[in-house]
């Protein structure tokens, strides 16, 4: 037991040892995001900490928080007319690890990893018809944890400096089942040390 446990202590250190070699990095991002069935559209923010483990692999903590407004308007059969309004915030911590899966091809990377989401969705439904009343208001407040996908392209890359493409699929365990919570795309900017 004691030699196993020096083997993995000297294993650590070395993995550990090896980032120096690698860097690590320091990204911020603006995806655009499409939720649910695609019907919701916003802007998300994020920010991410790359700590490099080996060559082929990094983890990658990441913070993001998005924002949806909607305001519609139209005429119904039997309303003059309706309107209808909701905002969408989302906030969400992830846990990803990152890997480089062809080394000739350096700039693709893939990520997969945990994530907590907490949204808030209020929407406001207006009928001016006294019959119906005035106004119907909707709240949902959701915590949610899921799974992330994500493909990284460096488009642009120097030593200290990376510039890219990300997408990715959101996910998250609700009531026994799988399901996607949205897909984002957009761009980020990092700077290595």
């Amino acid at each position: 037991m004691k030699k196993l446990s020096i083997i993995l202590f000297i294993a650590l250190f070395t993995v550990l040892g090896s980032t120096a070699q690698n860097q690590n990095s320091l990204r911020v991002g603006l995806n655009g995001a499409f939720w649910g069935a695609g019907d919701v559209t916003g802007l998300v923010f994020y920010a991410e900490y790359e700590r490099t483990l080996t060559p082929y692999f990094a983890l990658v903590p990441r913070l993001s928080s998005g924002y949806s407004s909607e305001h519609v308007k139209g005429t119904k059969e039997y309303w003059s007319e309706w309107s209808y309004s909701s905002i969408l915030s989302t906030h969400t911590a992830s846990l990803s690890l990152r890997t480089t899966p062809f080394q000739k091809m350096s700039w693709l990377k893939l990520d997969a990893g945990f994530l907590y989401q907490h949204t808030i969705i209020s929407s406001i439904n207006f009928y001016p018809d006294p019959t119906i009343g005035v106004a119907g208001v909707t709240a949902w407040d959701d915590h949610l944890f899921g799974i992330l996908f994500a493909v990284n392209a460096n488009i642009i890359e120097t030593e200290r400096h990376v510039f890219g493409l990300r997408g990715e699929m959101l996910t998250y365990f609700d009531a026994g089942s799988f399901e996607c919570s949205g897909f984002q795309f957009g761009i980020y900017y990092g700077v290595r040390f």
